[in-house]
């Protein structure tokens, strides 16, 4: 919902929950699935409550209501199909393509992914070059990466990703403090962090009373320790806070107004029972099984099967940096 709300769907929701028509929507020149997935989040659920879910099961999800799908609209079967996504989907993306390039019944040609998480070593060794060169750390921190992280300080040769060397982890540590810690817009560099500065402490960004933030799980600084934050999720929820699941430095109140509007529910024939519409789910976030570091496989197979894939991205977003998608793309060895 949050991309058919505020990035390439046929409307705009303001603040207030509003809707206008939004000229460059993407459905003029296609028609579009907006699925919210994993189960459990926004709108979706699981018949059995069950929200614990991993990287493989939700491409299998994914792609059995894409099946679904085509058995309600037969007519459309033959069309082309792409599947497209941001961020985390460098994950969901690749590993759902697999599956429905190995359907000869759907017509499937590709994959377009924005900004993704296509190899986490990657994305984080980039990221201390991108902070280097945005002036975000200065030339003494710098100099002690080389000396720490770099093989005889070459810096084409750098390790920041989980370094063994103590003093280059520390150095590491520091930088991704820096990056994510100092009230800066991870997805928009030069763009304001509503809510103020997040203290990312045990995943928290806000706890006021009874109510607990969280950042989602896939939007974490690098370094971040996954199973304490998990286990801090779940006891929270054990005793009995409201955990709620916030994009950091993003304002999703016109969304959350409009999508829990009562005639809005029933207009899009949301079930009866299900929570207030959010744009991230803690409850997954606390279950969640990341399986992939690495897509390569992924990315070789529906190349080598002659699909086609489109990769793109955005110079200011530091959660998932452009340098390491070109990296990534590079490793590919694809001639140009």
């Amino acid at each position: 919902m949050t991309g058919k709300l505020i990035e390439l769907g046929p409307w705009r929701v303001n603040k207030q929950g509003r809707l206008s028509w939004f000229e460059e929507r993407w459905n003029k020149h296609a028609n579009i699935i907006f699925m919210e997935s994993p189960a459990c989040v926004g709108f979706s659920y699981d018949d059995d409550s069950n929200c614990a879910t991993s990287d493989d099961e939700t491409a299998e999800h994914n792609y059995n209501a894409m099946k679904d799908f085509f058995v309600g609209w037969p007519e459309l079967v033959d069309n082309i199909l792409y599947i497209t996504g941001e961020s985390y989907a460098g994950v969901y993306v690749p590993t759902l393509s697999v599956l429905l390039a190995n359907d000869a019944s759907l017509n499937f040609k590709g994959m377009a992914i924005g900004n993704p998480v296509s190899n986490r070593r990657m994305m984080t060794n980039s990221l201390t070059y991108f902070a280097y060169s945005r002036g975000i750390i200065g030339v003494e921190m710098w100099n002690d990466l080389l000396d720490n992280c770099c093989v005889d300080r070459n810096a084409t040769d750098c390790n920041f990703y989980r370094s063994e060397d103590d003093q280059c982890a520390v150095l590491s540590s520091e930088v991704n403090r820096q990056i994510w810690r100092n009230g800066l817009n991870p997805y928009n560099l030069y763009d304001t962090c509503f809510g103020g500065v997040p203290s990312h402490d045990d995943g928290i960004l806000k706890k006021e009373g009874n109510i607990i933030e969280i950042a989602p799980i896939d939007m974490l600084p690098p370094d971040f320790d996954i199973d304490r934050y998990q286990e801090n999720i779940r006891d929270y929820i054990k005793k009995g806070y409201q955990v709620r699941s916030r994009i950091p430095c993003s304002d999703s109140s016109g969304r959350e107004s409009f999508l829990n509007d009562v005639e809005v529910r029933r207009a899009l024939h949301v079930k009866d029972g299900l929570p207030q519409w959010q744009p991230c789910s803690a409850i997954v976030s606390a279950q969640y099984i990341r399986q992939y570091t690495d897509l390569k496989p992924q990315h070789m197979e529906i190349l080598e099967k002659g699909h086609r894939v489109l990769k793109y991205s955005g110079d200011l977003d530091m959660a998932c940096n452009h340098w390491g998608d070109l990296w990534f793309s590079e490793d590919l060895g694809l001639e140009v």
